[in-house]
């Protein structure tokens, strides 16, 4: 399978996944997204094995390392600092603010915390 077929067929797969998922919400149909998204899932994942033509290199895999230590850590940083500003900023007549807030601030830890345990084990295994 060439390149450009598997995008045409990951194009007509997540149009599909995002109509099903549509219809759902407009049905108001808990069960259906599950399994949408896992088969579309799924389904790009054996066609990507199919794909013939895909080169990858040493630089491809770099920037992509860099793009998402990034987003990461930028993620992390305005999480946080959101989290900690809707907590202070929260008052006993508005308790959505710090509940939100704390949510906010344990997310940014929690992916730090991800992030520390794969660097190790990632820093271990090479």
């Amino acid at each position: 399978m060439s390149r450009r077929w598997f995008r045409i067929c990951g194009a007509a797969i997540t149009v599909a996944m995002v109509a099903l998922l549509g219809w759902s919400i407009a049905t108001e149909n808990a069960v259906v997204p599950i399994p949408t998204v896992l088969g579309a899932v799924v389904l790009l994942y054996l066609l990507r094995r199919q794909v013939q033509d895909v080169v990858q290199d040493e630089r491809n895999y770099r920037i992509s390392e860099k793009a998402s230590r990034f987003a990461i850590q930028v993620f992390a940083l305005i999480t946080a600092i959101t989290g900690i500003t809707l907590t202070a900023v929260s008052t006993d007549d508005s308790p959505l603010f710090r509940d939100v807030g704390l949510t906010l601030a344990f997310c940014a830890c929690g992916l730090l915390v991800l992030y520390l345990i794969s660097y190790a084990y990632h820093s271990r295994k090479s």
